[in-house]
């Protein structure tokens, strides 16, 4: 994966940035919609991107892409340089940089319980089962139990 962040770092400092930084955001998702007792949408993605940063003088660009092409990331430093550059027509001195090591690093948001780890038929399953009670007690205003969609 640092094959993909130097390619945009590169190409932002290629481009005259004096300073580059970039991040991988992996992102995972799982939806799941029912109504009146039944599946109505699920859907599960995962998402991997990078975002870029580019200093020019005392002015942050920032770009991102799902599109890990070599195109694509390079272009992505090219335009992280380019809007670092337009900021920097109204920006202030330029920032020292302070003399400390590169650092490497991941942050996972915390949780008591990886949702990823229960499997997808039982969160189903538990679905179905609270929009039972829902259904059958709903108010009389309503013809149908339009009530219970519900997305986790």
């Amino acid at each position: 994966m640092f094959e993909y962040l130097e390619l945009a770092i590169d190409s932002a400092v290629n481009s005259g940035a004096k300073y580059s930084d970039a991040r991988i955001l992996i992102s995972k998702s799982r939806n799941i919609a029912a109504k009146n007792g039944e599946v109505e949408n699920y859907n599960e993605s995962e998402k991997i991107g990078i975002g870029i940063r580019a200093l020019v003088g005392s002015s942050w660009g920032f770009y991102s892409t799902y599109d890990l092409s070599k195109p694509s990331l390079t272009n992505a430093g090219i335009k992280a340089f380019q809007i670092a550059k337009a900021s920097s027509m109204v920006s202030g001195d330029d920032l020292p940089f302070a003399d400390v090591p590169v650092v490497e690093d991941s942050y996972t948001t915390p949780h008591d319980e990886n949702p990823f780890s229960i499997s997808s038929t039982d969160q189903v399953d538990l679905l179905l089962r609270s929009t039972e009670p829902i259904c059958s007690n709903h108010s009389p205003r309503f013809d149908t139990c339009d009530c219970c969609t519900i997305s986790p």
